[in-house]
């Protein structure tokens, strides 16, 4: 009996390594790109325990990750999602204060206090700008459209409420932390036993190690769990 390869252990890149960031103007749904910056870790390290022996690395690997690939009902079916609501956060957007300003036929955000959001809908907020002849504007979108469902269909991406989940969201697989995936990648050559750093506490709780366990004992039961196995890294991206 050959055992599954699983997903045993991820690290983060912001504490470990060489964080990877994005600095990017946001191109938003439909036409209009905006000024809105995004600061946000884009890669991540995962170590995959595969079988020693297969025909294929990259199907084995890809069998594995699969379960925690990103993704809704194009990817994987009704009984694995999970509905992601954003109802709270489209409320706190309607009564958010913001600014609007004129950039040609586009349309940018003001105001440092904006969270950054991929929620708007840049199209409706240029033709909104555009219909009161300024060049810019400042206020809650709240005072354009008091009735927050009216509000949603008119400012937002989610034009109306999921009929199952009653909210502003999408059926997504709860368990998704992956776009794409390469071995090795950006961190080729990571897995190489050295330096030793501490094993955290879910990492000998998943070895059945005692929680005191010194390296050499959670190592000794990692080998008697995986001997007949293999490791790879891969990064993936997020």
């Amino acid at each position: 009996m050959r055992l599954q390869p699983r997903l045993v252990k991820e690290i983060d890149p912001a504490q470990q390594f060489h964080p990877k960031f994005k600095l990017t103007v946001e191109t938003p749904p439909r036409r209009n790109p905006t000024a809105v910056l995004i600061l946000a870790p884009m890669y991540g390290v995962a170590y995959v325990i595969i079988p020693t022996e297969f025909a294929s690395l990259q199907s084995v690997i890809d069998a594995s990750l699969a379960p925690l690939q990103r993704g809704g009902r194009d990817k994987f079916p009704r009984e694995l999602l999970a509905f992601d609501d954003v109802t709270n956060e489209l409320r706190r957007l309607h009564c958010q204060p913001i600014g609007l300003k004129s950039r040609g036929t586009s349309v940018t955000l003001q105001g440092a206090e904006l969270p950054i959001s991929g929620d708007l809908d840049f199209d409706a907020l240029s033709d909104f700008l555009q219909s009161t002849g300024a060049a810019s504007w400042r206020g809650r979108l709240a005072d354009i459209e008091p009735d927050f469902d009216a509000f949603a269909g008119r400012f937002t991406t989610w034009k109306r409420r999921d009929p199952e989940a009653g909210g502003y969201g999408q059926w997504l697989n709860p368990l998704g932390r992956w776009d794409w995936w390469e071995l090795g990648g950006r961190f080729d050559g990571l897995v190489s036993g050295h330096p030793r750093r501490p094993i955290p506490p879910e990492t000998k709780a998943f070895l059945t190690a005692p929680e005191d366990a010194s390296f050499n004992e959670t190592a000794t039961a990692a080998y008697e769990r995986f001997h007949n196995m293999a490791i790879a890294g891969i990064a993936y991206h997020f």
